[in-house]
């Protein structure tokens, strides 16, 4: 409403900023009718995308964030959530994805998909609805500008439900010798991110290929995303098959991602091949690549498993599940020999998996995981589904969650022990030996003189398996020597045929109760019994071995003669040495032995500067 009803003239003057450089203005000559109101309108026809340091962030976004339009280095980074780009067909406009709907490979599915008005060519302008602006997944306005140019449109026939398969519907038709199909993203203000594309046509097994320019990568595939036949429409989400394939190979696949993106602006092309396809839609997904919790590259094999450690011994239950991942999952458990035990598919009415189990025997098994559609077989055979995706396995009762992207095998392999004694505890209540010297002198351990098969190990104060015997000197009995132990506590275990025996303490042997007979020491020796667990456990002591030091009691010099003495120990020899220089030393006398008493030693000196010492050999 005007203040007044009043014709008048008036002069209107207008420009665009851009990067702080405004246009020339034009003015307009305005004129107010009688109801004292001038009404005037004007249109984007063009989004504005000079980027003048060419880093793929636009200089009206550089100025607004505070960063420098004219320096590549400087580029802004914003945190927010996924976006997704859904290329509507003109065929079948009513293909459009709703807010709430949630699409895309089930890793990354998201809702809020920004659907275009169903041109072949076009740019944010273009998308449908008047707003201008890409949402991200959480609904919030992004600064991503979408420029997009193919030869037409073209759609499948897989249905609406769920909304998958309207994502796989309309898409960028790449037509004819000449054709194109081309997708730029301007403004991508994420440190790091993956992009999702999704491709495919009207008919199924047509090369072609997908590249980015900007990742400097190929991706080569056969079109596979028309499922009409179904009963109930498309197949997708479970039909998402990925290409990782740089070569030639044209595997059947309906997207790629590229990874680990980190330049403001990205490119894709999709190159035909033997006949049409196009491009479904992208997601640009904000990626953490400091995030060290993601396993990769690892678990292919058997050979190359993920160990998981020691888990319990056999009267522990044990349960692992995929319960919090997003993907179809397959897991199976395998025992240390290759033979399939359990497997399972869906848990719980979910699409994830399941294994519990108690009972097992000490050994190394193994856990094998993939996506639907994953078989396994006795000797570890498993013939792997998809490839790329990521689940997360719960562990309990170790309470470990991984996060782990299947290998290119299909397949992920992990492996855990069972094992008695699984914390690693020192034993309970060993039969102490006492104290056993200082490690200068080898001990010596048998069970001779036993009537039983016996084994037998030794360990050190940590729990760790020095060395183990079965049997010597072409008898069933046992023996060790132990040479150069350090200062503590070491283990002696005894068992009968046949022990394993493995670090931490850990005793696996057949239960039986025996008797047997330990020498130990000089000519020592005790009767043991082995309990109903079968195994017998004695301790000993290593005392600290004391370096010897020479304590002069006198040195004096008398007459050009150089007189000392020192205090010696019963056992150990001592030397007198001399020398120019403190380099090269002469001995300057025999080897004497100590008694416990004082050493003494006299030696005439004619030059000018010499220097002595006693040495212990």
């Amino acid at each position: 409403r005007a203040p007044s009803a009043a014709a008048a003239n008036f002069l209107l003057n207008w420009a665009e900023n851009r990067a702080e450089a405004p246009l020339a203005a034009e003015p307009i000559q305005g004129a107010l009718p009688a109801d004292g109101v001038q009404w005037f309108s004007f249109e984007i026809a063009s989004l504005d995308t000079v980027d003048t340091d060419s880093d793929g962030i636009t200089d009206s976004v550089e100025l607004e964030l505070g960063t420098d339009p004219n320096n590549a280095g400087d580029r802004p980074i914003e945190t927010g959530g996924s976006i997704g780009i859904n290329f509507v067909s003109n065929r079948d406009p009513a293909a459009t994805i709703l807010p709430a709907e949630r699409a895309g490979f089930p890793e990354v599915a998201q809702t809020n998909w920004n659907n275009t008005r169903g041109a072949p060519g076009g740019n944010n302008i273009n998308l449908l609805g008047d707003e201008i602006t890409l949402v991200d997944s959480e609904g919030q306005d992004s600064r991503i500008i979408a420029i997009w140019d193919a030869n037409s449109t073209y759609n499948t026939n897989n249905g609406s439900e769920p909304a998958d398969n309207k994502l796989m519907n309309g898409y960028l038709n790449n037509m004819g010798p000449d054709g194109f199909a081309t997708v730029d993203i301007l403004n991508i203000t994420y440190a790091n991110y993956d992009v999702y594309v999704y491709f495919g046509a009207d008919q199924n097994a047509r090369s072609g290929a997908i590249e980015s320019a900007t990742a400097g990568q190929t991706f080569s595939y056969a079109t596979f995303s028309q499922f009409p036949d179904s009963d109930v429409g498309g197949l997708f989400p479970v039909a998402y098959t990925r290409t990782t394939d740089e070569g030639s190979g044209n595997p059947l696949a309906n997207y790629c991602v590229f990874r680990n993106q980190s330049s403001g602006s990205f490119s894709v092309q999709l190159n035909r091949g033997i006949n049409n396809s196009g491009i479904y839609g992208m997601q640009i997904v904000p990626t953490d690549p400091t995030n060290q919790d993601l396993i990769e590259n690892a678990g292919a094999t058997v050979e190359d498993a993920i160990p998981l450690g020691v888990l319990g011994d056999r009267d522990t239950t044990l349960t692992f599940d995929t319960l919090e991942s997003v993907i179809d999952t397959e897991m199976a458990l395998f025992c240390p020999s290759g033979n399939l035990i359990v497997e399972n598919d869906d848990s719980l009415e979910t699409a994830q998996s399941s294994i519990g189990f108690s009972g097992l025997l000490p050994g190394t098994w193994y856990i094998a995981v993939g996506q639907y559609d994953t078989s396994f077989a006795d000797g570890f055979q498993v013939v792997g589904g998809p490839f790329g995706s990521v689940f997360t396995l719960s562990v309990a009762p170790s309470d470990e969650n991984l996060r782990v992207r299947i290998p290119i095998t299909g397949v992920t392999w992990f492996s855990f022990e069972m094992r008695p004694n699984p914390l690693g505890l020192p034993p309970e209540l060993p039969v102490s030996l006492g104290s056993l010297g200082d490690g200068s002198v080898p001990l010596q351990f048998s069970t001779l003189g036993s009537t039983i098969d016996t084994e037998m190990a030794l360990y050190g104060p940590e729990g760790e398996l020095l060395t183990e015997n079965d049997d010597i000197n072409g008898t069933a009995q046992s023996g060790i020597t132990a040479a150069n132990l350090e200062g503590g506590m070491y283990y002696i275990a005894v068992s009968q045929y046949i022990t394993t025996f493995r670090e931490g303490f850990s005793v696996e042997s057949p239960p039986a109760a025996a008797n047997f007979l330990l020498n130990y020491g000089e000519n020592q020796s005790i009767q043991g019994a082995l309990p109903a667990d079968g195994v017998e456990w004695f301790s000993f002591e290593v005392a600290p071995r004391l370096e010897p030091e020479v304590a002069f009691s006198e040195v004096r010099l008398s007459e050009g003669t150089l007189n000392m003495s020192w205090q010696t120990d019963p056992g150990m020899t001592y030397r007198v040495q001399r020398s120019p220089d403190l380099q090269i030393w002469q001995n300057a006398g025999r080897v004497r032995a100590g008694t416990g008493s004082l050493m003494q030693h006299s030696q005439s000196t004619s030059n000018g500067r010499e220097f002595f010492r006693v040495v212990i050999p």
